[in-house]
């Protein structure tokens, strides 16, 4: 007769068991770990100002404060406040990246010119409202001029200064088309 070992079998059932028993073990590390990380994101965030406001502020520590009122308060507290003529500075700072399209450029220049017509407009009358508009197109367009890459501008140059009434959307017209020709 012969002798086996005796040794343990494990079928796929408990191979499996095992398993789960194993990954419910990591899964429980990892919770506490993440535990650990918010307590300690939490003590790192103490130090803020954010944090800071929101213990000091009697009216958000009330159990009877709304979502929207805390939003609010938050959005007042944090907002940026544009300086006057911040976007101006911008504008007369935009100029054309190298490999950067002229489309790209048109966008971020038209965006500029919004942020400054809508601040101008804030305490214009309704006489004034046409003029600031003319103004503010221009300064754009001539931002647009002045912004182009050099390349684009030695042959371009002389058609953008001479085009009467030039819009900033005729104006990347021609150096959209000048673009795909080099």
């Amino acid at each position: 007769m012969s002798t086996t070992n005796s040794s343990p079998t494990t079928t796929s059932t408990q191979n499996s068991d095992a398993m789960v028993t194993a990954y419910s073990g990591q899964l429980t590390l990892g919770i506490i770990a993440n535990t650990i990380d918010v307590i300690e994101y939490f003590e790192k965030i103490e130090e803020r100002e954010a944090y800071k406001f929101y213990k000091t502020d009697t009216e958000l520590n009330s159990d009877l404060v709304t979502y929207d009122v805390s939003k609010n308060k938050f959005i007042h507290k944090f907002s940026l406040v544009k300086i006057p003529g911040e976007a101006l500075l911008q504008l007369s700072k935009c100029f054309q990246h190298h490999d950067e399209p002229v489309s790209k450029l048109t966008t971020r220049l038209k965006i500029l010119g919004s942020e400054i017509l809508k601040e101008d407009l804030q305490h214009a009358s309704d006489t004034e409202k046409s003029g600031l508009q003319r103004k503010c197109n221009d300064l754009v367009t001539n931002q647009f001029k002045i912004g182009l890459r050099k390349e684009l501008m030695r042959n371009l140059g002389p058609l953008l200064m001479r085009t009467e009434n030039l819009t900033i959307d005729q104006a990347e017209e021609f150096a959209r088309q000048e673009e795909l020709t080099k």
